[in-house]
């Protein structure tokens, strides 16, 4: 997932002067309807690195996304 996730964010800012991540965080969805995203696999490697992901980026200039209660769809939108 990290691996994909840079190889579009290189690619994008081939093609574009701007870009901006946007992070999901834990939001009330799953307590509204508790089996909202059940069945996804969560890859526990992935999770475990976006803190350092979000971090990185960010010190790299580029602009990035994360609010309590929000996931990364709500914040595109």
């Amino acid at each position: 997932g990290i691996h994909y996730l840079m190889q579009e964010i290189v690619a994008s800012l081939i093609k574009r002067d701007h870009i901006a991540v946007c992070f999901d965080s834990p939001s009330f969805r799953v307590e509204l309807y508790p089996k909202y995203k059940n069945g996804r696999v969560k890859n526990a490697a992935v999770i475990s690195q976006i803190e350092t992901v979000y971090e990185a980026l960010s010190a790299c200039g580029i602009q990035c996304f994360k609010f309590d209660g929000y996931e990364a769809d709500d914040i595109i939108d």
